[in-house]
């Protein structure tokens, strides 16, 4: 949830997916995909119901805040019958939040006593980028991108292309461009 001053969702929704993106890559972990668990954001419903639907032991809920040059980043783990496992805030540079998504996911992965494959630690360990314009265009496109209208997968392009140009070797800049690209083509 975003709770910062301005209208930031599209980072924490960023933020949110990404972490799920580093989980997901644990084979040990089934971690559903931030399309269905976000669903749950603005609901009364109570954690075991939640657990109960989704099919899952777990709940990883969080806000985060951004202000000026800062981000607070809430996190709290919690297991389905409603119990803390973890929790932890963050206060950090715009710069280290991609360090701060792999330090909660590896935080996780201790709290629910998983040991990694080498592949494992090194895919968790491992930057997207460095350019931080680059990772927060990103984030936006892929925020715009999700309504799936012709508009805003235009725009999401225009984003992915300048991420593109930022860090001549970020890959999700290309993967997503190729994705808004084809699913732009397909709405014809």
């Amino acid at each position: 949830v975003d709770m910062s001053p301005e209208d930031n969702q599209w980072f924490s929704d960023g933020i949110s997916d990404n972490i799920l993106t580093y989980l997901s890559q644990i084979k040990e972990l089934s971690v559903i995909s931030f399309t269905s668990s976000s669903t749950y954001m603005n609901t009364d419903k109570k954690i075991p119901e939640i657990a109960k639907e989704l099919g899952v032991s777990y709940i990883l809920e969080g806000s985060i805040t951004v202000y000026e040059d800062k981000i607070k980043i809430n996190t709290q783990l919690i297991n389905a019958n409603d119990e803390h496992v973890w929790s932890e805030d963050y206060i950090v540079a715009f710069d280290d939040v991609i360090k701060i998504q792999q330090n909660i996911s590896e935080q996780i992965v201790k709290e629910l006593e998983i040991t990694l494959n080498q592949e494992e630690e090194i895919a968790i360990k491992k930057y997207p980028t460095q350019n931080m314009e680059a990772y927060q265009l990103v984030i936006k496109g892929r925020s715009i991108a999700s309504s799936r209208n012709s508009k805003d997968l235009v725009k999401s392009i225009e984003l992915y292309e300048k991420a593109a140009k930022l860090d001549t070797n970020y890959a999700e800049a290309y993967a997503e461009l190729a994705q808004s690209h084809f699913l732009l083509i397909n709405r014809r």
